[in-house]
């Protein structure tokens, strides 16, 4: 009776551990995902050093030129927005297409 009456408060205490973890998971197996707000991200300008055109490059082409959702438009005026001084001048009477 006793070894009955341990196990009985051995399952109520792991289920109420159980029930008091955060989910992550859904019913249908999706990930519960905490929702938070994430910093805006802004592409660094680029001008004429050199040394600042790779971390340029690679964030313009990670978050712009290969975002589906931005048409030849955006994406020409994203960059326009990011370029200074010479390389600004260099691009700026290209044409969108």
């Amino acid at each position: 009776m006793d070894r009955i009456i341990s196990e009985d408060r051995q399952t109520r205490d792991i289920s109420s551990a159980e029930s008091q973890k955060p989910r992550a998971m859904h019913e249908n197996g999706s990930c519960l995902a905490p929702k938070i707000k994430l910093l805006t991200i802004e592409i660094p300008k680029f001008g004429v050093q050199i040394t600042e055109f790779k971390h340029f490059y690679d964030t313009l082409n990670s978050f712009i030129i290969h975002n589906q959702a931005l048409d030849d438009v955006k994406e020409c005026q994203y960059l326009l927005s990011s370029v200074t001084n010479e390389a600004h001048q260099l691009i700026q009477n290209l044409p969108v297409t």
